[in-house]
């Protein structure tokens, strides 16, 4: 009978230290360990793995392609001599102006050109179509931040900076970034995309 009670006694102690190991196990050590690097790993290493507020969205692809010439989703890069554009584009252009700021079209995507350099290289492409996934009336100034990250410039378009506009424009509103030595600048009006530069000048 003795015996019995002390069997008892031997296997409730048991179920009582199982029990708390298993709790013990599972708290503290995994969350303790979990803020401390790993082996081999240093804090900075870790802290580089974190996004900031400033970073999370940014695109670098986008900003990269502005700064190897490309204007998506135009297949004519910055620096193309004309007539390979012509070759590439398959014929001549829809329209060719060759006033003050020389220019030749395709599809709405006018291509300027420097008429005094050798070969005639395109300096300048613009767009008042949909660009880099952004939509024509329909993008809005913060949205392109929140994609792109803080502009270099940005503030009313100038007369000027308008020039590839078929009319005359008041109230527009663009930012501007700096790609290598390019510029790309989105056009707002009424806070809505309504045109996309990328230029070499």
């Amino acid at each position: 009978m003795y015996s019995k009670k002390r069997n008892v006694i031997f296997l409730l102690l048991a179920v009582f230290m199982i029990s708390m190991v298993v709790v013990l196990c599972s708290c503290g050590k995994p969350d303790d360990q979990s803020t401390k690097p790993k082996k081999g790993t240093t804090t900075s290493a870790l802290e580089s793995l974190v996004s900031t507020p400033e970073d999370q969205g940014v695109d670098s692809a986008i900003l990269d392609m502005a700064k190897n010439g490309e204007l998506s989703p135009v297949e004519i890069k910055l620096g193309t001599y004309i007539m390979k554009t012509y070759e590439i584009m398959g014929g001549d252009p829809d329209y060719q102006d060759t006033s003050l700021e020389p220019y030749f079209e395709y599809d709405g995507v006018r291509f300027y050109y420097d008429d005094h350099a050798s070969g005639k290289p395109i300096n300048a492409i613009t767009y008042l179509g949909d660009s880099y996934g952004m939509t024509i009336g329909f993008t809005k100034p913060d949205s392109v931040m929140s994609t792109l990250g803080e502009p270099d410039s940005k503030g009313e378009a100038t007369e000027e900076e308008l020039y590839f506009m078929p009319i005359a424009l008041n109230g527009v509103y663009r930012i501007t970034y700096q790609a290598g030595s390019n510029k790309l600048s989105f056009f707002f009006q009424k806070d809505m995309l309504i045109a996309t530069e990328l230029s070499g000048r």
